[in-house]
């Protein structure tokens, strides 16, 4: 019953996305849209084993074709919202030709300083997008790669202890620079810089909750909305 009314939401939409397009005189392409279901734990469970978990999404009677995961803006985004998907297209990217692989076989024909710049340019912009809405498991394992890209740059043992690789790098380990892009958003969210509106709407102070004088109403802290 439950997934029968999401369908039914579903189609409700995509038939009004539909009759816009047709008067804007733009085609949709059905063979690049997709469908997905993202759910929780709870969905599954309370679903008979009859009963599919599958949502029958049309645009002109045509059925779109639903998929587990699909990327978006350069982030793979799942069914379950956990990005693992996400991290594992990150390391096999990592580990081919343009990643820590080609790193490994050029550093010998280049200068340590020359392997930093190389790592700053390419490495480290992948390994930080998106990173400050990972939780500790995913960042753990992304922690992992700058480890490897640290031996590299220095030509350490593989048993090399990461601080010390770190230390001679004067780099901050990846955990920490996911928590200072993380405290860079909500600091802007606070003092009202340049925010969207919706990262706005999802991240709220304490004041604009309610007028009542509490203990912390004056103090600029956010509150997650779901």
């Amino acid at each position: 019953m439950v997934i029968l009314l999401f369908s039914r939401h579903f189609n409700a939409v995509t038939d009004k996305i539909r009759l816009k397009r047709k008067k804007l005189k733009k085609k949709l392409k059905l063979k690049k849209t997709k469908s997905l279901f993202a759910h929780g734990k709870r969905i599954p469970a309370k679903l008979d084993e009859d009963t599919p978990l599958r949502l029958d999404v049309k645009i002109d009677d045509s059925v779109i074709e639903q998929v587990s995961s699909h990327k978006i803006l350069g982030v793979v985004i799942d069914s379950q919202m956990n990005y693992e998907s996400h991290i594992d297209e990150l390391c096999k990217k990592l580990s081919k030709r343009k990643g820590l692989v080609l790193l490994k076989h050029i550093s010998p024909f280049l200068k340590q300083r020359q392997r930093e710049t190389y790592n700053n340019g390419v490495v480290k912009p992948i390994l930080l997008y998106g990173s400050m809405i990972w939780d500790i498991e995913h960042l753990l394992s992304i922690s992992k790669l700058q480890q490897r890209a640290a031996r590299i740059i220095l030509n350490a043992e593989r048993l090399t202890p990461s601080v010390v690789l770190f230390n001679n790098l004067n780099w901050l380990p990846f955990t920490k620079q996911s928590l200072i892009k993380r405290c860079a958003l909500v600091y802007k969210r606070v003092h009202s810089c340049i925010t969207p509106s919706y990262l706005n709407s999802l991240l709220v102070r304490n004041s604009e909750i309610h007028n009542r004088a509490t203990r912390y109403s004056n103090i600029n802290l956010i509150s997650l909305t779901v």
